[in-house]
């Protein structure tokens, strides 16, 4: 009978060691980097021209609120909201599988001259998702009362998340 209790202890150990193995490899499952998609020269070439990286020149059919001082963060994940987010009617939207792809958009505000992104990429994590931007800043004028408006955009392999957050660094690595 004894042997029969240890036997049955060990197998109820097991299933419950198990089922805390299976949670943690799910936790780690969920979480997943994701770097920006190499884009077509059409692409690329609409982002540089209505969403420009430079701080000398304020985006015309972005954020055209014209608030240069108010970070923003925007995921699009179709059609509609993309036109929605883009003010210039004029201008062709470049093609982008939204079935496929999710585009991030964002300005940030800092004390300090950054010319060109470094290195991007996001951090998913179940309903959440961590953007992160490395740029190439001047640190020799860093702190001395001079401001810019980072702008970034990327295109990533599909997700869907309800909270994003930025982190903005001007370290090389990420």
């Amino acid at each position: 009978m004894k042997v029969y209790k240890k036997i049955k202890w060990a197998t109820v150990l097991l299933i419950m060691a198990g089922g805390v193995s299976s949670c943690q490899q799910t936790m780690n499952i969920s979480e997943k980097t994701i770097e920006p998609l190499t884009q077509s020269d059409d692409v690329n070439t609409f982002f540089e021209k209505y969403l420009p990286a430079s701080f000398y020149s304020l985006p015309e059919c972005f954020f055209f609120d014209n608030d240069d001082k108010t970070d923003k963060c925007v995921i699009i994940n179709n059609v509609d909201k993309f036109r929605k987010s883009f003010s210039c009617s004029s201008a062709m939207l470049p093609a982008i599988n939204f079935e496929l792809n999710t585009l991030i958009i964002g300005q940030y505000r800092v004390s300090s001259i950054c010319d060109y992104i470094v290195k991007q990429k996001v951090v998913v994590k179940s309903d959440e998702a961590e953007v992160y931007i490395n740029w190439n800043c001047r640190d020799d004028l860093y702190g001395l009362g001079s401001f810019a408006t980072l702008r970034y955009w990327g295109i990533y392999p599909k997700f869907q998340v309800k909270k994003i957050s930025l982190i903005i660094n001007n370290k090389k690595s990420i």
